[in-house]
């Protein structure tokens, strides 16, 4: 019988399935089904022209038609795992006598390794001549190797045993990037372990994100859980979470071979045309619509706006740009402004923080309930540098990021840490003021009204003149609806090589 079970394990072993460092080998469900076929298990059980052979023989009359049924139809694991522990004489005994089916699987082993117990605990199987080396081999190693679940991309959380492993499969040599407090992998689910990914992603390709420690993942997963209903062309959509054993959790999204806006910003900017520009102002309308429905609609704030967490999903001039990574965000039940305990959360990015957190992080027992405005502030600051790609290109946007290093990170100075005040830095003003005489955009043009709303709208360090997402969505799309009648034009043509350098711009001086 041992000889006989072997070219169906080494076919078995061929077909396993593994992402390197995310979980342990598996079996895809349709080569368990492909392989373990009637022919096979006549083959294993030597059934040949109608006869059993002596170890098989049953002693309830079982008919060698309904034994081949009963185990390509409801036991295809439990047989493979007989199979690769050289124990298929044992069919008989655990299928018939014992009742174990696919169905009971993962088995328990009680501590004198005398019997297993089913998933749900209702049945218990003794092993009887089973060796105990490979009874334990069954429980603690082999069955797992079949149990790979099948994903749903329904934004839901599942939870496995540590051992169950994860159905991807590798989609790249390339190691993890490293972020949002974890690794991202870039994999593909298995064809055979999913539903609903084929809708949702590109190929099945997902981003795979493992959490370093699981209350970072209890921390977004929370939130992540709560918006699950937002189906917004400009938030990324949250496919599912797994929590495996104690210790190991991961949050699966679509992957994108887009990078995030910062990539984005490296690559050269196109010929400044009216549709370009119709184009730019519709993924800003799109992002801070996102906003508004986290806003209004499900009471989160955001809270860690930056680049490198707005993702580029598409090619060329049907890109889309997501928001993304909800790590730090926060929902409250109530308007924040009814709220008599402030935020306690001072995660933030510095470069695009606004100068409300000083006063929080200044006086922690004193302090005002943060506003979901503080969005706003963030967006300000990334619609500023969108602005500058836009007009100037990639080398001005990396001399801009210099600038705001060497003067404090911050588009913002604090003038007076006790009485909470600060004012916009010189650089943010400086740079919207230079945009504003660039003869492209000078007298009545979109992209004079979209440096406007950015300076006197976004850019207020009181929030209570900040604007809210709401008046920034109707801005824009008033902006944009006007440009479609033809009533406005978004900027003025004019020749590249008469536009004036920028004040921080040292790339075009002689």
């Amino acid at each position: 019988m041992a000889t006989q079970s072997f070219p169906l394990a080494v076919k078995l072993k061929e077909f396993t399935k593994c992402y390197h460092g995310l979980g342990s080998e598996f079996l895809p469900r349709d080569a368990l089904q492909n392989l373990v076929n009637e022919e096979n298990v006549r083959s294993m059980l030597g059934i040949q022209d109608g006869t059993w052979s002596r170890a098989c023989q049953t002693q309830n009359h079982l008919t060698e038609l309904s034994l081949v049924r009963l185990i390509t139809e409801e036991a295809r694991a439990i047989f493979a795992i007989l199979v690769i522990l050289k124990q298929s004489v044992l069919t008989e005994n655990l299928l018939i006598e014992e009742g174990l089916r696919d169905e009971h699987l993962p088995l328990s082993i009680d501590h004198e390794y005398s019997y297993c117990t089913s998933y749900d605990g209702q049945r218990k199987i003794p092993f009887v001549n089973c060796p105990q080396e490979d009874l334990v081999e069954f429980v603690n190693h082999k069955q797992w190797f079949f149990l790979a679940p099948v994903l749903k991309a329904n934004g839901e959380t599942i939870k496995l045993h540590e051992k169950c492993p994860l159905p991807f499969i590798d989609d790249n040599d390339e190691d993890p990037s490293r972020g949002g407090g974890g690794l991202v992998y870039r994999a593909r689910v298995h064809p055979a372990h999913q539903e609903g990914f084929e809708v949702e992603t590109t190929e099945l390709r997902v981003a795979v994100k493992e959490f370093h420690r699981k209350e970072l993942f209890q921390q977004e997963n929370k939130i992540l859980q709560q918006i699950k209903d937002l189906r917004h062309a400009h938030v990324i959509r949250h496919l599912m979470s797994i929590e495996s054993g104690e210790r190991k959790a991961y949050s699966i999204f679509p992957w994108t071979d887009g990078g995030t806006l910062q990539d984005f910003w490296r690559t050269p900017m196109k010929e400044l045309t009216q549709e370009h520009v119709l184009w730019a102002l519709q993924q800003m309308h799109g992002l801070v619509s996102a906003l508004q429905a986290l806003h209004a609609v499900f009471k989160c704030r955001h809270g860690d706006l930056k680049p490198q967490n707005i993702l580029c999903f598409g090619k060329d001039d049907k890109i889309t740009f997501k928001i993304a990574d909800f790590g730090i965000s926060k929902i409250h039940d109530m308007p924040t402004m009814y709220r008599k305990v402030a935020t306690t959360n001072l995660a933030f990015t510095a470069s695009y923080q606004g100068p409300e957190i000083e006063f929080e992080r200044a006086a922690p027992n004193d302090q005002q309930p943060r506003s979901r405005k503080y969005d706003i502030w963030s967006l300000g600051c990334v619609f500023l540098e969108f602005s500058v790609w836009l007009l100037h290109g990639p080398e001005a946007m990396a001399e801009f990021d210099i600038a705001r290093e060497t003067s404090g990170s911050s588009l913002y100075e604090v003038t007076d840490r006790e009485q909470k005040q600060a004012r916009v830095h010189h650089l943010a003003n400086g740079t919207v003021d230079a945009l504003l005489n660039d003869p492209r955009c000078t007298g009545r043009t979109g992209l004079a009204e979209l440096l406007n709303i950015i300076a006197d709208r976004m850019l207020k360090t009181d929030v209570s003149e900040r604007a809210s997402a709401d008046e920034i969505v109707n801005a824009i799309s008033d902006m944009i609806n006007r440009y479609q009648r033809g009533v406005l034009s978004l900027f003025n043509p004019h020749p590249a090589s008469d536009i004036p350098q920028l004040p921080f711009d040292r790339t075009r001086r002689n």
